[in-house]
């Protein structure tokens, strides 16, 4: 299926996006996946004896698509691909077979080779597939194209991938997906006016195409990554992922194997890298496999042995596993709670938890007590409930023992409904690169905090009811390129001056889905005042100017209800900007 944005897997299949891209690896924000999907155990994997695998010593083809390719990067990918086939990962995936149970004709492949690589500058242009309605895929056509010219052969074992650059767009890449595979037989079952053989192939995007965000939407490492680029480096678990899924079921038409719910044998592991994840507090990265002389972060695989994501090492499994079953005792770990879904590990702990949408409820603070004295070094924590699927009922206001949480990175809370304010006390989690609030009841001002986090990136208030302006702090970041605010009506003044980091876009690219958003004040009685630069995140209003002249020694002014600040502006000029409503 399509290596979805965590966040879409859901959206997808209520959308039937089916027609010409049926196979998807989802983005990372909002899904579940292993045993935490849609908070139960994933269904079994089923299948149909009689459609096919790639039983046949099986070449892979590269087409690298567009001019954004040096040597460095398609070395990270082809050293990648040189050793997938001898790892743990492709051990799962040589279990799968082809014919009945009973009888089986043969099991996927452990012969995997590069057959062939080939360069398209741009041929189809920077945005593949932008005609939704289209029956023909660009990416076969790709395809298509470099087997007529001879650069490939046309070769029905095989199994091509067209890899993006850093410049190329394709269909809703980065909002709803990060890669998918199929086949040309798929393709002219739903229409496709492609000829010739039926040929495997997949699309994996470079997500930093997508804008300042996409890393983080395609689950990849921002800041650091082991192989020195985030965007190669984040490319590689949806190869794997599309080639595993490719591998025992390459003509999604007949869905050789797949769950009762559609899922492919990626699908179900999407995200989770399991108990033998290391961090390299040097290199400020994660990992998981070592091959060539290069470290990968790739997820795991669906055993359909133990109907488990795997590959499962029973001398890593973390003792803290038990007290996570402790502290929700209604959720399946299976064998090991760093390949459930509900949690991942590195260096033998539990540092990542998610359980959003699974039916918990209780004091938010009793059970963030609980959490910070079983794990006191949890790097990313998500309880809240996912988009369409509100079934987590906490209660309560932000617990100040978030703040001791000193290590945490990603904090999300979301569509609760919790009560309060903000702490001051988030000032502590320097670390954190995500805060994502919305859909709550969150009331008072968005605390001026953010001097010293360094690495935030991500912020998302939206719809709640804040009040006040916006934090200078958050303004002066260097790193924030995303930040919702919509729907807090209660938000006053003007945009300050600032927020460099967007480099005055309030939207990135654009896919079939329109720009991607960057930001969004709308809903809110912000304004943004004469000359300034950032971006209006679909602001309309313009703050209205004070009368009188603004000297050095004015603090502020109050005009028509209004409290106005001098302050430099532009150099040595003085300026007036709006505070907030009402003088005191």
């Amino acid at each position: 299926m399509f290596f979805l944005i965590k966040s879409v897997l859901a959206i997808t299949a209520a959308l039937g996006v089916t027609a010409v891209r049926p196979a998807e690896h989802t983005t990372r924000e909002d899904g579940h996946f292993g045993l935490n999907e849609q908070g139960g155990p994933a269904p079994f994997m089923l299948h149909n004896e009689t459609s096919r695998s790639m039983i046949q010593p099986m070449k892979l083809y590269i087409v690298w698509y567009g001019a954004g390719w040096d040597s460095k990067s398609k070395s990270i990918v082809t050293d990648f691909l040189d050793g997938l086939p001898k790892s743990d990962f492709w051990g799962i995936e040589k279990k799968y077979y082809q014919g009945p149970a009973s009888k089986p004709v043969g099991y996927v492949t452990g012969d995997v080779k590069i057959g062939g690589q080939h360069d398209d500058n741009y041929s189809l242009g920077k945005f593949l597939n932008s005609n939704p309605n289209s029956p023909d895929n660009d990416v076969a056509t790709v395809i298509q194209n470099a087997v007529n010219s001879g650069a490939l052969p046309s070769d029905v074992n095989g199994f091509y991938l067209v890899l993006g650059d850093d410049q190329t767009m394709e269909g809703s890449f980065c909002t709803s997906y990060c890669g998918y595979h199929t086949s040309t037989d798929s393709d002219r079952y739903y229409g496709s006016s492609i000829v010739g053989q039926d040929l495997i192939y997949t699309w994996v995007g470079n997500p930093m195409a997508c804008g300042f965000n996409g890393v983080y939407n395609c689950g990849g490492q921002f800041f650091n990554s082991p192989n020195g680029n985030p965007g190669v480096d984040s490319m590689l678990s949806p190869i794997a992922h599309e080639l595993g899924e490719g591998g025992s079921n390459p003509d999604t038409i007949f869905n050789g194997w797949n769950n009762a719910d559609g899922y492919e044998n990626g699908d179900n592991c999407a995200y989770i890298f399991g108990s033998q994840r290391k961090y390299d507090s040097k290199g400020g990265y994660f990992y998981n496999q070592e091959w060539n002389g290069r470290r990968y972060q790739i997820q795991q695989m669906w055993d359909p042995a133990t109907q488990l994501c795997g590959p499962y090492y029973p001398k890593l499994v973390p003792a803290e596993c038990a007290k996570l079953h402790d502290i929700f005792p209604s959720l399946n770990l299976g064998n090991d709670c760093c390949n459930s879904g509900y949690a991942d590990c590195a260096d033998g702990h539990v540092v990542a938890i998610d359980v959003r949408s699974n039916n918990l409820t209780g004091d938010i603070g009793t059970v963030v007590d609980k959490i910070y004295k079983a794990f006191p070094q949890i790097v990313e924590l998500r309880m809240g409930n996912i988009a369409g699927t509100l079934t987590n009922n906490f209660t309560g206001s932000l617990p100040a023992t978030l703040c001791k949480m000193q290590k945490l990175e990603w904090l999300s809370l979301a569509r609760l409904g919790l009560t309060g304010s903000i702490p001051q006390c988030f000032s502590h989690l320097q670390k954190l690169q995500v805060l994502d609030l919305p859909f709550n009841k969150l009331s008072g001002s968005i605390p001026d905090i953010f001097y010293f986090h360094k690495y935030i990136k991500k912020v998302t208030l939206q719809n709640n009811a804040l009040s006040g302006v916006i934090p200078r702090s958050l303004a002066a970041s260097t790193t924030l390129t995303y930040f919702f605010l919509s729907n807090n009506q209660n938000l006053t003044g003007s945009v300050p001056t600032g927020f460099t980091a967007f480099k005055g876009l309030s939207a990135g690219p654009i896919n079939v889905s329109g720009p991607i958003p960057y930001c969004d004040f709308t809903g809110t009685a912000l304004c943004t005042s004469t000359g300034y630069k950032g971006p209006t995140c679909g602001l309309t209003a313009s703050c209205p100017v004070p009368t009188g002249a603004c000297t050095e020694m004015d603090a502020t002014q109050c005009v028509q209800g209004k409290t106005y600040l001098c302050f430099p502006w532009t150099g040595s000029a003085l300026a007036w900007e709006l505070l907030w409503d009402g003088c005191f």
